[in-house]
């Protein structure tokens, strides 16, 4: 039998939608831009937290007397819930590693091991809050056993790349939202205690919200800020921004924080060139080359070409050279137009890269 959902159900239905569906289009916006391999993991941990809203939603359009096809739902509840929370796992192992180690394979173990005790019908009650009008499931006490080693993983795997972006970086910005962030994790082990005290109704109402609540700190933050969780300890020396066909635009030196005549490496440009027709010929992206012993990464930007010289990046220092791109083409949108005559253009000066080099690459630099 259908029944109205209860006012408690849709308000905490309408509160979890208003969190994970515009953090899930954030986080898969942050992926576009940067491609950053974490962003795409805490996209899709959003989204499989929205589906999990929604399945909680469809079981409160149920009667009492519906334990059966409850039970079924709630499998599925628990298989997005789980899996969504592996997948911000993953997200925490790629902002500290920049790729997911090999260890992550026995997180991956246990996580496989949470989702089957979660979707086990023999360990599970279904249960109808009366007080509430919504359903709920108990657990069998077995099921502990493996919840609680997840739950001390998951808040490592939370605070560690956290409090180590705040140590390493000396960045005054990055370090106090990086505090900010830290704010999340008594709050998560709030929610977590709380679980043993479900039995008062003030509780119960409250505490579904606070894991909720967690993650708007940390969408807020991705939003305002979203290279603050990137982190790395590789460095370019020289940044050479550049037209598609080959025109120098500016040369910057990361050690002295200054723009060089670019022509100072002028034979740097011959190479690249060649490097990038062979590229358009072969229908691939020119990512990298050698030049004079330097590794040379190279990414483009609209009808820009970015050369980062120095050390072999690793995907977070790549991710500050798309960053420098995106910022650049919007403080100078005349270099966007690739047909553009460059020569009648000023070339930017110092004080006005500065702010754009501060925010794609200091902010992910750790000392």
């Amino acid at each position: 039998m259908l029944v109205s959902p209860s006012i408690f159900a849709l308000i905490q239905f309408v509160f979890e939608v208003g969190v994970f569906l515009p953090s899930a289009l954030l986080m898969f916006k942050r992926y576009r831009t940067y491609r950053f391999p974490a962003f795409q993991y805490m996209a899709i941990g959003f989204a499989a937290f929205l589906a999990n809203s929604v399945l909680r939603l469809v079981c409160n359009f149920f009667a009492p007397g519906s334990d059966a096809f409850i039970k079924i739902l709630w499998q599925w509840l628990n298989f997005f819930l789980v899996g969504g929370i592996m997948m911000l796992y993953y997200s925490f192992f790629s902002f500290q590693e920049r790729k997911l180690p090999a260890w992550v394979n026995l997180v991956s173990i246990l996580g496989g091991c949470v989702m089957c005790a979660f979707i086990n019908l023999d360990w599970m009650t279904v249960q109808y809050d009366t007080a509430f009008s919504v359903w709920n499931v108990a657990y069998a006490s077995v099921v502990n056993v493996f919840v609680i080693p997840l739950i001390i993983v998951f808040v490592i795997a939370f605070i560690w790349p956290t409090l180590s972006k705040f140590r390493g970086s000396k960045h005054p910005k990055v370090r106090r939202s990086t505090a900010i962030l830290l704010m999340i994790f008594p709050i998560l082990l709030l929610w977590g205690l709380l679980s043993g005290f479900t039995a008062n109704p003030a509780i119960r109402f409250i505490r579904p919200f606070i894991f909720t609540f967690c993650w708007i700190i940390w969408s807020l933050n991705i939003w305002r800020r979203p290279l603050d969780m990137v982190f790395t300890d590789a460095r370019f020396e020289r940044l050479l921004v550049m037209t598609g066909t080959g025109l120098p635009i500016l040369l910057y030196d990361f050690k002295e924080n200054a723009l060089e005549d670019p022509t100072l490496i002028s034979g740097l440009f011959g190479a690249l060139t060649t490097a990038l027709e062979k590229a358009i010929d072969i229908a691939a992206p020119l990512q990298s080359i050698i030049y004079q012993d330097r590794l040379v990464a190279v990414e483009r930007a609209g009808s820009l070409v970015l050369c980062g010289i120095g050390d072999e990046p690793d995907t977070a220092l790549m991710v500050g050279l798309r960053a420098f791109g995106e910022g650049f083409l919007e403080r100078f949108p005349q270099y966007r137009d690739p047909d553009r005559d460059i020569g009648k253009v000023t070339p930017p000066s110092l004080e006005e890269i500065a702010p754009i080099i501060d925010e794609s690459f200091e902010v992910i630099t750790i000392k």
